[in-house]
């Protein structure tokens, strides 16, 4: 299923904290793909004891192959191997 950037961009707005646009980011990447990304890193560890400080990036696994052209269509560009911006 496809996800519009208009959707993605809206649902930093609609959340009520960090840990949700965190879980917004996954979750919409898992409905685009249609698999189900693990969140991971810095941003997993912040999701269960969020009184930590925030990492400044999400670090999210799902097969590269289907999120490739979904993050491309958000307006993201590859910066180098499996960094996007």
């Amino acid at each position: 299923m496809s996800v519009p950037k208009a959707a993605f961009d809206a649902a930093p707005a609609s959340a009520g904290s960090e840990a949700e646009r965190i879980e917004f980011a996954g979750a919409l990447l898992g409905q685009a793909t249609g698999d189900d990304p693990i969140i991971t890193g810095g941003s997993a560890i912040y999701l269960h004891a969020p009184g930590l400080e925030p990492s400044l990036d999400v670090d999210i696994s799902c097969p590269r192959a289907k999120a490739t052209g979904v993050v491309e269509s958000w307006g993201f560009q590859r910066r180098s191997g499996r960094v996007w911006r």
